[in-house]
């Protein structure tokens, strides 16, 4: 067990010695707080984008089915090709606001990207 005081980029450099800090990364989040679908830079660095999936005070009611498709968000997101290498990290983060969390997560699934659109 250790304690993470710095965030996600604390959590990189504790588990991994900061070698494996991701050069960019997509953040889906749910929020009280209204966040753009269409995705914005995060406030802390430019090599993050957030993406509001569900936002409002009903954000959290009940069982939510979730489908995303990183590669073809990362393109939108960033301009380029997604890397070849991929991580994914399922987390709740209540540190912003100050408030106590709670999810159950099951069934989750990776499924092959699909080929990028030709012009």
């Amino acid at each position: 067990l250790f304690e993470n005081t710095g965030g996600l980029s604390g959590l990189f450099d504790s588990l991994f010695g900061g070698d494996l800090m991701p050069d960019s990364s997509i953040h889906y989040v749910w929020s009280a707080e209204p966040l753009p679908a269409s995705g914005m830079m995060s406030p802390y660095t430019e090599r993050v984008r957030i993406v509001g999936r569900r936002s409002g005070p009903d954000a959290s009611a009940g069982w939510q089915e979730e489908t995303v498709d990183p590669a073809r968000d990362y393109r939108s997101l960033f301009g380029k090709e997604p890397p070849e290498r991929l991580a994914v990290a399922v987390m709740i983060d209540t540190d912003n606001s100050h408030s106590r969390g709670e999810a159950e997560i099951t069934d989750l699934e990776l499924l092959p990207a699909a080929p990028a659109a030709t012009p």
